[in-house]
């Protein structure tokens, strides 16, 4: 692979050769001394399970296991504590799977 101090010394030979005018010496230099914008990949999401978002599967987890959880002798106050747990790490994971982080 060429590198851009290679180039630029093709480049002076064949100014020097006078193959190519100033100018155009002037402009394929700073073409190649011009920095690239690299590319960002796609963000690949890990985030899903089976092509459904796992902030989906907590959701109807929850919903499931709060409607479990409510038939058990169980009290209210644990019920409670489950379900504001279960809603913020949702909140958290839809977040992430927003990509904003």
């Amino acid at each position: 692979m060429a590198t851009p101090a290679s180039e630029l010394q093709k480049l002076l030979e064949l100014r020097d050769r006078e193959e190519i005018t100033a100018e155009e010496f002037a402009t394929l230099k700073a073409r190649l001394l011009s920095p690239v914008p690299q590319a960002r990949p796609p963000r690949r999401s890990n985030t899903r399970l089976a092509g459904i978002p796992t902030w989906m599967l907590a959701l109807g987890g929850l919903i499931g296991g709060t409607t479990l959880l409510a038939m058990t002798e169980v009290g209210a106050l644990a019920l409670g504590g489950l379900i504001v747990l279960g809603f913020v790490l949702i909140v958290v994971m839809a977040i992430a799977d927003t990509g904003l982080f």
